[in-house]
């Protein structure tokens, strides 16, 4: 809860994303011999349930619309890693991203209809999940990460690489335009 009041425990390893409804997260296993598997938990009342996929080893994720989808950051085998876009009562997975994704940088854009990415040439892109032609983000530079894209799908939050104090930039991915949101430092910067 953000009131203040006490955590609640849902279950076990490393939550990844909150449905848009707040009633389930997507639960990463962190135990030996179970990394890779993803199970979906209740925020409430409910019982946990395992992502049916047995191929894709699965790092992190983002709910679609409608909350019967998933994107997956995922690699099968000793392949790279690459988005995959799977249904949840089936485990059925597509890949529609190149090879080399980085894991952790996985956006879904408001439109609910694509999601950003980190190529491993540390380019920004935006895939569509249905496929077809990506669109490069070429206002984002490599030491930028997004944090999150507004709702209008056109500006965007980022944070740079090292840059302490740590700023938080609004960004119009067209443009450029470029504004500080917020600024963050620790008390003592000592």
């Amino acid at each position: 809860p953000t009131d203040g009041s006490a955590a609640v425990r849902l279950g076990e390893g490393t939550g990844r994303s909150i449905s848009p409804d707040g009633k389930w997260v997507i639960s990463a296993a962190n135990r030996p011999g179970e990394q890779g598997r993803m199970s979906i938990l209740p925020t409430g009342v409910g019982e946990t349930r395992p992502i049916p996929n047995e191929t894709l080893h699965m790092l992190y994720a983002v709910w679609q619309p409608g909350m019967d989808r998933i994107v997956t950051s995922a690699h099968e085998g000793d392949r790279g890693i690459r988005f995959y876009d799977v249904d949840l009562r089936t485990g059925e997975a597509r890949a529609f991203t190149p090879e080399g994704m980085d894991y952790l940088e996985l956006r879904l854009l408001p439109d609910g209809a694509s999601v950003s990415g980190l190529s491993a040439d540390q380019d920004h892109w935006v895939y569509p999940i249905a496929g077809g032609d990506p669109r490069q983000v070429t206002t984002l530079d490599r030491a930028d990460r997004i944090v999150h894209w507004l709702p209008d799908g056109r500006k965007l939050i980022v944070y740079r690489l090292n840059e302490l104090p740590a700023k938080l930039y609004r960004v119009d991915s067209e443009t450029g335009d470029r504004e500080v949101f917020r600024e963050i430092s620790p008390p003592d910067p000592t």
